[in-house]
């Protein structure tokens, strides 16, 4: 067996492991970078970020990763300044809409 083939099953067998333990191992298997993107791009383009995304990038901010933290607090941000946005009355034109 070559030591490229041996390579390649072993992170499929690693793989394997991770998705068939408990969620904690499963996400702690995910790479930091692919969960802040994940929570970047349901931030930016959905009302709310998933739970499941939320949890992880949770858990890899409480493992240390600045990058996760710097995203929680990011996404913390965002949605405090929607919560708190009002529609200026003098920008809504006769339909509603804002201008």
């Amino acid at each position: 067996m070559s030591t490229a083939f041996q390579d390649r099953a072993g992170r499929r067998q690693t793989r394997r492991d991770a998705m068939s333990g408990s969620a904690a191992s499963a996400d702690a298997a995910i790479d930091p970078a692919i969960v802040v993107g994940l929570a970047i791009n349901a931030a930016r383009t959905m009302r709310k970020v998933p739970e499941p995304v939320m949890t992880a990038l949770r858990d890899h901010a409480a493992a240390g990763s600045g990058a996760a933290e710097a995203t929680l607090e990011w996404i913390d941000l965002r949605q405090r300044r929607k919560a708190t946005a009002t529609v200026d009355p003098t920008t809504v034109d006769d339909t509603g809409d804002s201008a």
